[in-house]
């Protein structure tokens, strides 16, 4: 196949309709408006294996039984006395990620608006008349360069230095003043430039006690799996990746753009936080996934652990040649894990830890008060959750996850929980924002119900085989398409691109983006440049391993890879016809 015919694709995207629970990984990369710095590599680095995702169209059901707060009471299970009540449904929203209360009347709420660049939404929710409202406060249309960067998949709402209101984006970190009549016009990028390429694009962030931003610039692989040496690349690169950066705060409220990396080894930290007792950083780290696939010995759903990381400068992590506490990665067989920092605690695996919050508020039972609370957003079973834990005298957590809010697991129809960042309010109530299930949430407490003991349910290292409504969904996928793929096969007659469909990408394609309930990728027609030039530069150099990350990885599946290409070659020359 030639690149001139492949010019002549026109309206084509392989759309992938997912119906499983975003994992806690992120997404092959789009191109950016500002180029990032190439990462210096021995080896070509791939992304490895892209995990299953969720662009969610519509906003999950949530069931509401009574009032909380004076909202919608959702059907979840919580601690004795706590109730989740329902701030906003999510209809016109993406995918949310943070809320920020910045008064007692008003909420800055981020929407990443897509995993692909650019398509972010700043929104602003009041509330008035006893109920909230919300309207579109910064758009991608209302922000000229170098400001557009802010809404590049932003994530983050939270109170920095002299109490400005910092975002943070894949592309950069901006302040912005929400309240203010034109409020896109007071967005100043304090940070850009950052890197946004590979699996894990999203920046989180947080502050020391002088104002230095520590951010987390996670890797571009999933434990930089197809490495052909001992030495993984990506993080000695420039831009090194799996980093914690630090950047220093200067007299005028600006940050030095040399940042420092404060620590290694990580694969992707989105919850973190400052630990002023004792001057260090808290980070829960969300580890690898597949390990299963190079090791089958081990039980995937059960590990590798995700960890809390209680970091200091210049700490080495271990990622990627190491998991759990001191255990070799199956692609570094030679690796010293002893020479690492080992991690504070083990979160349960997979569970996505995606927000830290400290809480110190007077609304909850005093025993909450300095402990912290974590979202386990996870796509496995011990995700879908808000949970806190006992502490040591460094006011570190300790011991095993206590439930706070569970039972959130779309049993009986409920939607499914999703919960990303954790956000304290004026009166002490704790505002959750899902992204998956396009829901802001209220945690309130009232004594007159209940003492507000998290609760033990959560037992971890019990999994022997996944009964969750996901694997049933993938089991009863699986049994369709051994049926429907059987006959597929054999048939020398059915159109071209239904023989790339059932040979191509139904078998090589459905591993990392499989589509739960339906017995294949579907194929959609999208007139849209952008779809025509991802197709032309980038499926076809994947398809032949001549670019990143490749497709499949580790190439195709296949004892005649020169049938498929002729295949492919074949449907090309006959004008692209589809369903």
């Amino acid at each position: 196949m030639t690149i001139n015919k492949l010019n002549n694709i026109r309206g084509l995207l392989f759309t992938m309709l997912l119906t499983s629970v975003l994992s806690c990984s992120t997404p092959n990369p789009k191109a950016n408006d500002v180029a990032p710095t190439p990462v210096k590599t021995l080896n070509p680095v791939s992304y490895g294996f892209d995990p299953v995702r969720k662009e969610a169209s519509a906003p999950s059901v949530y069931k509401t039984v009574g009032v909380c707060n004076g909202l919608p009471r959702v059907n979840v299970k919580t601690a004795p006395g706590f109730c989740l009540g329902l701030v906003d449904n999510g209809e016109g929203m993406i995918k949310p990620r943070y809320t920020l209360a910045i008064d007692a009347t008003h909420l800055l709420v981020t929407d990443m608006g897509s995993w692909n660049a650019n398509k972010g939404k700043i929104y602003l929710l009041t509330f008035e008349n006893k109920k909230w409202s919300r309207k579109t406060l910064v758009e991608a249309t209302q922000l000229p360069e170098p400001q557009k960067c802010i809404l590049d998949r932003p994530n983050q709402a939270v109170i920095g230095p002299k109490n400005e209101i910092y975002l943070a984006s894949a592309r950069c970190i901006a302040t912005i003043k929400p309240l203010d009549k034109n409020a896109a016009a007071t967005i100043q990028v304090k940070i850009g430039n950052l890197p946004s390429e590979g699996l894990h694009p999203i920046k989180a962030i947080t502050f020391d006690p002088d104002g230095n931003i520590y951010m987390n610039v996670g890797s571009v692989t999933d434990n930089c799996e197809l490495e052909t040496s001992d030495v993984c690349q990506e993080l000695e690169g420039n831009p090194a990746r799996g980093v914690i950066r630090k950047y220093t705060r200067l007299a005028d409220n600006s940050y030095e753009q040399n940042f420092e990396i404060f620590a290694k080894g990580q694969r992707n930290s989105m919850a973190l936080a400052w630990n002023e007792l004792n001057q260090t950083l808290w980070t829960g780290e969300n580890a690898r996934d597949y390990i299963e696939r190079k090791d089958s010995a081990l039980n995937g759903q059960e590990k590798p652990s995700d960890k809390m990381n209680v970091v200091q400068k210049g700490d080495q992590l271990g990622w990627p040649y190491c998991y759990d506490a001191g255990k070799v990665s199956p692609e570094f067989p030679h690796a010293n894990c002893s020479q690492y920092k080992q991690p504070h605690l083990l979160f349960p695996a997979h569970s996505a830890p995606l927000s830290f919050l400290k809480y110190n508020g007077t609304l909850f039972p005093a025993w909450y008060k300095n402990r912290l609370l974590v979202t386990f957003h996870g796509y496995a079973h011990y995700g879908h959750r808000i949970v806190t834990y006992k502490r040591n005298d460094q006011l570190e957590p300790v011991g095993d996850p206590l439930s706070v809010v569970y039972g959130w697991d779309a049993q009986g129809g409920q939607g499914v929980g999703t919960p990303v960042g954790l956000t304290q309010g004026l009166d002490g109530s704790v505002f959750i924002t899902e992204d998956n299930s396009q829901k802001i949430l209220q945690l309130y407490y009232n004594e007159k119900e209940g003492a507000g003991a998290p609760v033990a349910e959560l037992k971890v290292g019990t999994i022997i085989q996944d009964n969750s409504q996901l694997a049933i969904d993938f089991a009863r996928a699986e049994e369709k398409r051994k049926v429907v793929f059987t006959a597929k096969l054999t048939n020398k007659e059915l159109p071209l691109f239904t023989q790339i469909q059932n040979k191509l990408i139904d078998q090589n394609c459905t591993m990392c983006h499989g589509g739960l309930s339906y017995p294949s990728l579907q194929i959609l027609k999208y007139d849209d440049v952008g779809n025509y030039k991802k197709l032309k530069d980038q499926l076809w150099p994947r398809l032949q391993g001549q670019s990143v990350p490749q497709m499949p990885p580790g190439g195709l599946i296949s004892t005649n890879k020169d049938e498929l290409f002729n295949l492919v070659k074949r449907w090309v020359e006959a004008g692209y016809p589809a369903p």
